[in-house]
């Protein structure tokens, strides 16, 4: 019973170290950045109606979004970032291409009735991304033959794995190896001083 009570603090204080260390990661997903404003028709050839915090021009609406409000700072360290475009289409044989800043790219094809388009960033957009806290994106309509293209843009949503960093410097995560050793080393501890 006795070597049971000297064991038990050790695990207890070892936890206790385990759980203090842990770095603090803060995913803004399932709370992404969303850009929503009313539904925008985009029309091949026509500039939509430009709500507040959007720029519109010929065939495509952009914007920012900013996760500067939802927890990030500069110096966090950005682990992924996914943007969703959600759409709808009212008929018709369109093309969408949605840009990020630096140029990523992605393009799609008779998008269907209703779509998300989810575009993955690369390390460059990440980087981008990662510098201020903010990211441009640009969805426009292209011509894919037949008639006047024209979809609808319901809403953006930027979703973002970030770790805090305390200083400007990134948190360092502990090896579940290093822990494991720090308690066997306690337990060791433990032990010999009960044999003294």
């Amino acid at each position: 019973m006795n070597r049971f009570q000297q064991v038990v603090p050790a695990i207890a204080f070892v936890g206790g170290i385990a759980g203090s260390l842990v770095a603090n990661a803060g995913p803004i997903s399932p709370n992404p950045d969303v850009i929503n404003p009313a539904n925008i028709t985009l029309t091949v050839g026509s500039t939509p109606a430009c709500p507040a915090g959007l720029s519109c021009g010929t065939s495509f609406i952009s914007f920012v979004h900013d996760i500067t409000n939802n927890g990030f700072t500069v110096g966090d360290t950005i682990n992924s970032a996914t943007l969703n475009i959600f759409l709808t289409d009212p008929g018709g044989s369109e093309v969408v291409q949605i840009t990020v800043s630096l140029g990523q790219t992605q393009t799609d094809t008779n998008i269907g009735s209703t779509a998300t388009e989810t575009l993955v960033l690369t390390a460059p957009s990440i980087a981008d991304l990662q510098a201020d806290g903010l990211i441009g994106v640009r969805v426009e309509v292209q011509q894919n033959g037949g008639p006047a293209s024209s979809f609808v843009f319901d809403r953006s949503e930027l979703s973002v794995d970030f770790t805090e960093s305390r200083d400007g410097t990134p948190s360092a995560v502990p090896e579940p190896a290093s822990l494991a050793l720090l308690g066997l080393g306690l337990v060791g501890l433990g032990w010999s001083r009960r044999k003294e």
